[in-house]
């Protein structure tokens, strides 16, 4: 593979002009979109296209992934899988909920399987799900809903530079980035800016 194809697959090079590595040190996961026939094999019982981990696809996640094949015109519009990067197995998933508003804000939603959890792996999550958001056009700040229970959540944003906002009565009753947690239906409303 050349230099510049190369540098377009997330190829990085050492000063002396050998090919570095294939991913920044430290980072376990990539992100790869789930594509509209992948979602709707899924949510049929088949998870040839994956090589799923233990506890992936949870009940949060198949929610998630009928919205997308209900929606989704094209594979671009999915939500995007967490994969591990050493053995390719999907242990999450995460997105935006459509796009920015008018006044440039973002949402994002995540989650991971059980067994995946407590291992820092959210906190990357949220770093490549808010890196990504942050470089579309027309975003100027990201915002993730949690639940104030959810402990692993709000410290995975707080990681990532988002500050609280404020407490907000849940839009569609419970929910919230993450996952559970939730203390009488109140989100805690974070906030990222550029």
């Amino acid at each position: 593979m050349g230099r510049a194809a190369a540098a377009g697959r997330g190829v990085s090079w050492a000063a002396d002009g050998r090919q570095a590595s294939q991913r920044p040190p430290g980072r376990r996961l990539r992100l790869e979109r789930l594509g509209v026939a992948r979602a709707r094999a899924i949510l049929a019982g088949d998870l040839s296209a994956v090589d799923a981990a233990p506890g992936w696809p949870h009940a949060d996640s198949l929610d998630g992934i009928a919205i997308e094949a209900a929606h989704a015109q094209s594979d671009d519009q999915t939500c995007f899988l967490a994969v591990l990067a050493e053995t390719g197995q999907v242990v999450g998933e995460g997105g935006w909920k459509g796009g920015p508003d008018d006044t440039g804000e973002a949402e994002i939603g995540y989650g991971l399987a059980a067994p995946s959890r407590g291992q820092g792996l959210g906190t990357e999550l949220v770093a490549q799900l808010t890196a990504w958001v942050l470089d579309q056009p027309g975003v100027t700040h990201v915002v993730a809903m949690v639940l104030p229970g959810n402990v692993a959540s709000r410290r995975a944003v707080e990681r990532n530079g988002f500050e609280l906002d404020r407490a907000d009565e849940p839009a569609g009753g419970t929910g919230g980035a993450g996952g559970a947690g939730g203390a009488g239906g109140m989100e805690l409303r974070y906030v990222r800016r550029r």
